[in-house]
């Protein structure tokens, strides 16, 4: 009887050896993982937010400008325009902050991507530099959209956050006017 104890205390300590080193080499491997996800992003830009002081887009045809002047965006074609600025800072940061997270290189027919019309012009500028990217299809599986450079034959996917801050009319980045009412006198 005491043989057949040992022999089942040992027989539990190798399943929790086991158990152990199995788990350990599973946290292992997400780890590794994750550290090559992180490492598929692939920086497009490398300005800051606060660096870029021209913007412009293409949205359902038309092309929307923005320019800033200190810290307050304006419409390029109307300063008399009071944009919602917190909707334009967003537009600036997510292309300070732009990562690709996929390159395909060696392109030949940009048209599988929706790219020779381009889905979508933005290009944005700093006191030093410009940029021009054109973005083009969503991909139905990984629901990013693909980007490349003008002249350039390497395609990149983004994630949907790029296109959907430039889903915007002039209309819906122009404040609010309040309106006023006067008060009935007694």
């Amino acid at each position: 009887m005491k043989k057949q104890q040992k022999q089942l205390i040992l027989l539990i300590a190798m399943l929790v050896l086991l158990a152990g080193g199995y788990f350990g080499i599973r946290q292992y491997n997400k780890a590794q993982a994750n550290k090559a996800s992180l490492d598929t992003n692939i920086p497009m830009t490398t300005v800051s937010g606060e660096d870029i002081v021209k913007i412009s887009y293409d949205y359902e045809g038309v092309t929307y400008s923005m320019e800033k002047d200190g810290d307050t965006w304006y419409d390029a074609s109307d300063r008399s325009r009071k944009l919602t600025q917190y909707s334009i800072t967003a537009m600036a940061s997510n292309l300070a902050g732009l990562k690709a997270t996929q390159q395909i290189e060696n392109v030949t027919d940009l048209n599988q991507y929706g790219l020779t019309e381009g889905y979508r012009t933005i290009s944005f500028e700093t006191a030093s530099e410009s940029y021009t990217f054109y973005l083009g299809d969503r991909n139905a599986i990984t629901e990013e959209y693909y980007l490349c450079k003008p002249s350039e034959s390497t395609v990149y996917t983004v994630g949907a956050t790029l296109a959907n801050r430039f889903n915007y009319t002039l209309e819906d980045l122009t404040e609010e006017e309040e309106e006023t009412t006067e008060g009935a006198t007694s």
